[in-house]
């Protein structure tokens, strides 16, 4: 989550404990709908934040089975290309210049490489075979593919969806800062002869930089009852 939305998260349950600190007598039914959806907007954010972790965690999970897969990949129709190295060039000619290895670039670049590889070594597999290959290079090839193309779909449909899902965490902020928008309006009526509960109403809808924490009670100076000679305590003075 971005610090402008953790800030508005932060303002949204500062005016939710208000809200719960001091509650109108008699009950404004406008400012306890308005209460009950940024409480809403809260659990919102709160839960599209966290389907965006898991969608960004799933990303990098996609990204990392990519270069795995274009490296096996890579792999294979290297020694495909070693192979037909080797192959007579009159009987096979153009074979070793239809698979030579040169820089994959993109994923996608990958695949077209390895696409060209299958096109070209299925009418004479049986020739790559003999030479060590296996016997379900065309298959083993065409899974690499699949796999690859499958984590390439994955990584842009997540990446998307991360997209969305920002989209709709703004949109749930704006939703809950109406909200608050509504409930600037009466309480600066109702507490206008009470200048304390008015700043901190103040206080509580600004979007804040850090979540409302419990007041500490500072400890007490100096050493408190007993000798006068404890550390960084100043002697008594002596008559």
């Amino acid at each position: 989550m971005n610090d402008t939305l953790q800030f508005g998260l932060n303002g949204l349950k500062g005016v939710k404990q208000f809200g719960e600190d001091h509650p109108l007598t008699p009950a404004n039914a406008v400012a306890t709908a308005a209460f009950t959806g940024v409480s809403n907007a809260i659990t919102s954010i709160e839960t599209l934040d966290a389907n965006r972790l898991n969608g960004s965690s799933t990303s990098r999970g996609a990204s990392e089975e990519k270069q795995l897969l274009r490296k096996l990949l890579r792999s294979q129709v290297s020694d495909l290309s070693r192979i037909s190295k080797t192959l007579d060039k009159t009987t096979h000619p153009d074979v070793a210049s239809q698979l030579k290895l040169g820089p994959s670039g993109s994923y996608a670049a990958m695949v077209t490489l390895a696409n060209n590889a299958v096109t070209v070594v299925t009418p004479i597999k049986t020739v790559f075979i003999d030479r060590g290959a296996a016997t379900t290079v065309i298959e083993d090839l065409q899974a690499s593919i699949d796999a690859l193309e499958a984590a390439i779909d994955r990584r842009l449909g997540r990446k998307g969806k991360r997209i969305g899902s920002n989209a709709d965490l703004q949109a749930a902020l704006r939703a809950g800062r109406a909200h608050v928008a509504v409930l600037d309006g009466i309480m600066r009526i109702a507490h206008k002869n009470s200048p304390g509960l008015l700043a901190e109403w103040k206080a509580a809808k600004r979007m804040q930089r850090r979540q409302p924490a419990e007041a500490t009670v500072p400890p007490p100076s100096g050493g408190g009852g007993g000798s006068g000679s404890g550390s960084g305590g100043t002697p008594p003075t002596g008559s």
